[in-house]
Protein backbone atom coordinates (compact mmCIF):
# COMPACT_ATOMS: atom_id res chain seq x y z
CA UNK A 1 0.00 0.00 0.00
CA UNK A 2 2.84 2.38 0.77
CA UNK A 3 4.70 3.48 -2.36
CA UNK A 4 8.26 4.66 -1.93
CA UNK A 5 9.16 7.31 -4.53
CA UNK A 6 12.88 7.07 -3.85
CA UNK A 7 13.20 3.35 -4.72
CA UNK A 8 13.98 3.95 -8.39
CA UNK A 9 16.53 6.72 -7.83
CA UNK A 10 20.22 6.26 -7.14
CA UNK A 11 21.77 7.59 -3.96
CA UNK A 12 24.09 9.90 -5.91
CA UNK A 13 21.10 11.57 -7.54
CA UNK A 14 19.34 12.01 -4.20
CA UNK A 15 22.49 13.51 -2.63
CA UNK A 16 22.90 15.84 -5.64
CA UNK A 17 19.31 17.06 -5.36
CA UNK A 18 19.64 17.66 -1.61
CA UNK A 19 22.98 19.49 -2.00
CA UNK A 20 21.61 21.66 -4.83
CA UNK A 21 18.52 22.51 -2.77
CA UNK A 22 20.68 23.52 0.20
CA UNK A 23 22.92 25.59 -2.10
CA UNK A 24 19.88 27.27 -3.70
CA UNK A 25 18.49 28.05 -0.23
CA UNK A 26 21.86 29.52 0.79
CA UNK A 27 21.94 31.69 -2.34
CA UNK A 28 18.37 32.85 -1.71
CA UNK A 29 19.22 33.83 1.86
CA UNK A 30 22.39 35.62 0.68
CA UNK A 31 20.53 37.60 -2.01
CA UNK A 32 17.81 38.50 0.48
CA UNK A 33 20.35 39.74 3.00
CA UNK A 34 22.20 41.79 0.40
CA UNK A 35 18.96 43.37 -0.85
CA UNK A 36 17.86 44.10 2.71
CA UNK A 37 21.19 45.64 3.64
CA UNK A 38 21.32 47.75 0.47
CA UNK A 39 17.80 49.15 0.60
CA UNK A 40 16.82 49.14 4.26
CA UNK A 41 19.82 48.94 6.55
CA UNK A 42 21.85 51.44 4.53
CA UNK A 43 19.02 53.99 4.69
CA UNK A 44 18.70 53.42 8.42
CA UNK A 45 22.45 53.98 8.84
CA UNK A 46 22.31 57.16 6.76
CA UNK A 47 19.34 58.47 8.74
CA UNK A 48 21.18 57.82 11.98
CA UNK A 49 24.24 59.66 10.70
CA UNK A 50 22.05 62.52 9.50
CA UNK A 51 20.42 62.77 12.92
CA UNK A 52 23.85 62.92 14.56
CA UNK A 53 24.98 65.70 12.21
CA UNK A 54 21.73 67.62 12.74
CA UNK A 55 22.07 67.44 16.51
CA UNK A 56 25.69 68.65 16.31
CA UNK A 57 24.64 71.48 13.99
CA UNK A 58 21.78 72.52 16.26
CA UNK A 59 24.08 72.49 19.29
CA UNK A 60 26.75 74.59 17.56
CA UNK A 61 24.14 76.95 16.13
CA UNK A 62 22.60 77.47 19.57
CA UNK A 63 26.06 78.05 21.02
CA UNK A 64 26.90 80.63 18.36
CA UNK A 65 23.55 82.36 18.72
CA UNK A 66 23.98 82.48 22.49
CA UNK A 67 27.44 83.98 22.17
CA UNK A 68 26.19 86.58 19.69
CA UNK A 69 23.37 87.53 22.05
CA UNK A 70 25.80 87.86 24.94
CA UNK A 71 28.06 90.13 22.83
CA UNK A 72 25.08 92.31 21.95
CA UNK A 73 24.07 92.50 25.60
CA UNK A 74 27.61 93.53 26.54
CA UNK A 75 27.49 96.23 23.85
CA UNK A 76 24.17 97.39 25.27
CA UNK A 77 25.63 97.67 28.75
CA UNK A 78 28.65 99.56 27.41
CA UNK A 79 26.46 101.81 25.24
CA UNK A 80 24.46 102.88 28.30
CA UNK A 81 27.57 104.35 29.86
CA UNK A 82 29.50 105.35 26.73
CA UNK A 83 27.46 107.11 24.05
CA UNK A 84 30.01 106.32 21.35
CA UNK A 85 28.94 102.68 21.50
CA UNK A 86 25.21 103.35 21.16
CA UNK A 87 25.39 103.46 17.34
CA UNK A 88 27.46 100.28 17.28
CA UNK A 89 24.96 98.54 19.54
CA UNK A 90 22.03 99.70 17.45
CA UNK A 91 23.57 98.45 14.20
CA UNK A 92 24.58 95.07 15.67
CA UNK A 93 21.19 94.62 17.33
CA UNK A 94 19.37 95.48 14.10
CA UNK A 95 21.55 93.10 12.07
CA UNK A 96 21.12 90.21 14.52
CA UNK A 97 17.36 90.75 14.51
CA UNK A 98 17.32 90.62 10.68
CA UNK A 99 19.41 87.45 10.69
CA UNK A 100 17.10 85.77 13.21
CA UNK A 101 14.05 86.68 11.10
CA UNK A 102 15.70 85.36 7.93
CA UNK A 103 16.66 82.17 9.75
CA UNK A 104 13.08 81.70 10.92
CA UNK A 105 11.88 82.17 7.35
CA UNK A 106 14.43 79.65 6.11
CA UNK A 107 13.27 77.11 8.68
CA UNK A 108 9.65 77.64 7.70
CA UNK A 109 10.55 77.32 4.03
CA UNK A 110 12.47 74.09 4.60
CA UNK A 111 9.59 72.62 6.61
CA UNK A 112 7.06 73.58 3.95
CA UNK A 113 9.27 72.05 1.23
CA UNK A 114 9.53 68.81 3.19
CA UNK A 115 5.75 68.70 3.68
CA UNK A 116 5.16 69.49 0.00
CA UNK A 117 7.61 66.82 -1.18
CA UNK A 118 6.02 64.24 1.15
CA UNK A 119 2.54 65.10 -0.11
CA UNK A 120 3.84 65.09 -3.70
CA UNK A 121 5.28 61.58 -3.25
CA UNK A 122 1.96 60.35 -1.85
CA UNK A 123 0.12 61.95 -4.78
CA UNK A 124 2.49 60.32 -7.26
CA UNK A 125 1.91 56.93 -5.63
CA UNK A 126 -1.85 57.44 -5.88
CA UNK A 127 -1.56 58.46 -9.54
CA UNK A 128 0.54 55.39 -10.28
CA UNK A 129 -1.98 53.16 -8.54
CA UNK A 130 -4.85 54.71 -10.47
CA UNK A 131 -3.01 54.48 -13.79
CA UNK A 132 -2.08 50.85 -13.13
CA UNK A 133 -5.64 49.95 -12.18
CA UNK A 134 -7.04 51.47 -15.39
CA UNK A 135 -4.71 49.39 -17.59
Amino acid sequence: MYINILDGLSTELIIGVVVSCVFALFLLILVGYLALSKFYLNKKKCRKQLDIYQSKYEYLHALLTGQDNSYIQRLEIISRTNLLYSDIHASYFKRSKEIREVKKLEILLIKSIKIFSFNFKITLKKIRLVSLSTI
